[in-house]
């Protein structure tokens, strides 16, 4: 039961974003065929190899947070300039997808912002925080249910500051800058208002397609997503465990977009209509998605439940257990809010007309609800096509986000 729950709430959560926008054919041509291979072919090499593949170097780093993870950091401690390397570098940590934190922002390249970031002349580290294939725990292994009681609140009060401070300690800086994408912007956000002197480790703050702040998404597929997991939520929610077949999704992805596969029409609805990969002629000749998906092999249940609760209720707010749990945890009947005037870091952030997770109006309204001193330049890339995975999937990312970003750095 709970498998046939997860994949419904899944399949409708990556089906549902662009697809009043894609204009993707209904034949799936051979060009398409190659370019899911070339997506799944590569999907296994180890993140950090990539990364020196690309010409760049690399370090890996494992940090363990107070509640007893082990989480990993993968760092880029210059780019392919000629500067002595040796020279101290500002560092910046980015916090990517929670569906795979590590590759996700890794997707393009020479264009793909971490590079960005590391030729600009910063330290990068990327994290990737518990969950993933590559953490673990001082106490529990992963077939125990403790090892999954976890949502967006244990990852924004334990890991985001466990690598803050670990890389400020290595470092030897007293500040960093941050880049969150995406999930990356509601982790910063827990962290910041829960641990408010977090905001003097930090010297600026970027905003990337920020999904804080929820409620008037267009798309009808992630609202019933949403409301499907408010039934669901009610049984997995309070049972704490991994989200069922999470590590087969590379497979599965691999399964039914090989030449050889007798569902190539299936490749569209994940693919085109999501990401816009293949509407999109700019995506043609990527073979940059080498590392989609491919770092990620398990997440807890109670993550998507998280994100349904917020998207329902219209509220960032703590995890919601129930009234009678609630009353024990936090002393309410409902979960209390986060109090975004407490994130107090200047800060940029940069939105789309044609995303659907993230939209408009809840981009504006996550911005007027920032502290005074946190807002910032606001960018609006004004493109109905530019979806809300462009951010890391579209080469035109490094001219209208990654650049403006560096630029606000650099002030």
């Amino acid at each position: 039961m709970c498998r046939i729950i997860a994949f419904i709430i899944f399949t409708t959560l990556f089906t549902s974003s662009s697809l009043k926008k894609s204009s993707v054919k209904d034949v799936v041509t051979k060009k398409d065929v190659k370019l899911f291979e070339k997506i799944s072919n590569s999907s296994g090499r180890p993140v950090y190899l990539i990364v020196r593949h690309d010409g760049y170097p690399s370090e890996m780093y494992n940090v363990t947070t107070q509640d007893g993870y082990k989480i990993n950091l993968l760092r880029i401690p210059y780019g392919k300039s000629k500067l002595n390397p040796k020279i101290l570098r500002r560092p910046v940590l980015i916090i990517c997808s929670y569906i795979d934190p590590l590759m996700a922002c890794l997707n393009l390249q020479e264009d793909s912002l971490p590079y960005v970031l590391a030729d600009a002349g910063f330290d990068v580290w990327i994290g990737d925080f518990r969950g993933t294939n590559l953490s673990s725990h001082v106490k529990y292994n992963k077939t125990d249910s403790k090892f999954w009681d976890y949502s967006h609140d244990e990852v924004g009060y334990y890991d985001i500051p466990a690598f803050i401070d670990y890389i400020l300690g290595l470092t030897r800086r007293r500040r960093l800058y941050y880049v969150g994408i995406s999930y990356g912007t509601q982790v910063i956000c827990v962290a910041l208002a829960s641990r408010p002197e977090y905001n003097q480790k930090l010297r600026k703050i970027a905003f990337l397609a920020p999904t804080v702040v929820a409620g008037h998404s267009k798309s009808e597929g992630l609202m019933y997503s949403a409301m499907l997991s408010g039934l669901a939520g009610d049984v997995l929610g309070k049972m704490p465990r991994k989200f069922p077949g999470v590590e087969n999704w590379g497979a599965e992805y691999h399964r039914l977009c090989n030449s050889n596969s007798t569902k190539l029409q299936v490749c569209p609805t994940f693919y085109s209509k999501q990401a816009n990969v293949l509407a999109n002629p700019e995506y043609e000749d990527r073979v940059k998605y080498r590392n989609l998906m491919a770092g990620r092999r398990s997440i807890s249940v109670k993550m998507y439940v998280h994100f349904f609760q917020q998207l329902r209720n219209a509220k960032f707010a703590h995890y919601d257990y129930g009234g009678t749990e609630n009353q024990k945890r936090y002393g309410t009947k409902k979960p209390p809010l986060y109090d975004l005037k407490k994130v107090c870091v200047p800060s940029i952030t940069v939105y789309s007309d044609g995303d659907e997770f993230a939209p408009p109006e809840d981009a504006e309204t996550f911005y007027k609800s920032l502290n005074k001193t946190a807002q910032g330049p606001l960018i609006r890339i004004k493109d109905t096509n530019f979806v809300h995975v462009d951010i890391i999937m579209n080469r035109t990312a490094r001219k209208l986000a990654y650049e403006p970003l560096v630029s606000y750095f650099n002030l």
